[in-house]
């Protein structure tokens, strides 16, 4: 009984231990690949949606948002599968798993909302989406650089101002931030994780 109680607290020590370290799986290079989908988006949604964009469309504006959302969630998805099958594959694929567990509850949420948002008031949505996106990043603070903080704090306070005094469905209240923010935590990435790796 002894034995296994010892085994059970040494493993809660390693997992407390592994999720306080910086988590070295996301890089500059997928996060800033979802900064150029915000922009691009941005660019394009007059030509999915029409001059009136969401107003005239707001499921499809959630649908063409959320789609790319989902492309820029697939090109991490592909560089961490990647990342988890190189050296020591079990430790990697455990923190990546960690590491997901902490942004997922937020984005999940964020999800749950736009379903009912959508219909009553979609011209929130984009501040909605920033709000959620930078609990997320201050959910993984402790796995993330310290300066991806300002970052989470960027969005939330952004996101806010978006539902508060500037709703509506322009592209550029999704491609500025998102293209911004996006861009900004590929360069902290790139300067804390990437830039000694060499």
């Amino acid at each position: 009984m002894e034995l296994r109680d010892a085994l059970s607290q040494i493993h809660e020590i390693r997992d407390r231990m592994e999720r306080s370290q910086l988590y070295r799986g996301y890089r500059a290079a997928p996060v800033a690949a979802s900064a150029v989908l915000a922009l691009a988006g941005a660019l394009g949604q007059d030509a999915v949606l029409g001059s009136g964009g969401g107003v005239a469309h707001p499921h499809g504006f959630a649908a063409y948002w959320g789609g790319i959302a989902v492309l820029g969630c697939v090109i991490l998805g592909i560089w961490l599968v990647f990342y988890c099958r190189r050296a020591d594959p079990r430790q990697r694929t455990r923190r990546t798993v960690a590491a997901l567990e902490e942004l997922l509850p937020s984005f999940l949420a964020g999800a749950l909302v736009s379903f009912a948002v959508v219909g009553i008031a979609p011209q929130l949505l984009p501040g909605l989406w920033q709000v959620f996106f930078g609990l997320g990043l201050f959910a993984s603070r402790r796995c993330l650089p310290s300066a991806v903080a300002w970052i989470a704090a960027a969005y939330v306070l952004s996101g806010t101002l978006f539902c508060g005094l500037l709703p509506g469905f322009s592209p550029w209240a999704m491609g500025i931030p998102f293209g911004v923010g996006q861009l900004g935590t590929a360069v902290v990435l790139y300067r804390a994780l990437e830039r000694d790796d060499g």
